[in-house]
């Protein structure tokens, strides 16, 4: 199976189980493990939708976190990026039904 196979089948399955990306602290910490695969200054893993962007639609939280696991097969560690996801608990990731997974949650 080809990374991009292996990307798709997990952001499947994280979908629907109404999962976009980890969410908060959880993903700022993903990401910091991402960067410890950072080969140069200016190939970086994208950031993280938190903070000012955690209003961001969940279908949107979940198309970075796929970018960011394509970035990672780049850089040959897509396994162990999977890994750090799959040891997530539940209740760490963001979440949302089929109905509102494209809505946004800005005021």
């Amino acid at each position: 199976m080809t990374d991009d196979e292996k990307i798709n089948v997990f952001m499947a399955q994280l979908k629907s189980e109404g999962r976009s990306s980890p969410g908060g602290n959880s993903w700022a910490e993903f990401h910091a493990f991402l960067c410890l695969y950072q080969t140069s200054r200016s190939d970086r893993p994208l950031v993280p939708l938190i903070l000012a962007a955690s209003g961001e639609s969940d279908a949107a939280k979940h198309f970075r976190l796929a970018a960011q696991l394509q970035w990672v097969a780049r850089q040959g560690h897509l396994t162990d990026a999977i890994g750090w996801l799959d040891q997530l608990a539940r209740e760490r990731w963001n979440t949302s039904p089929p109905e509102t997974w494209h809505t946004s949650n800005y005021p």
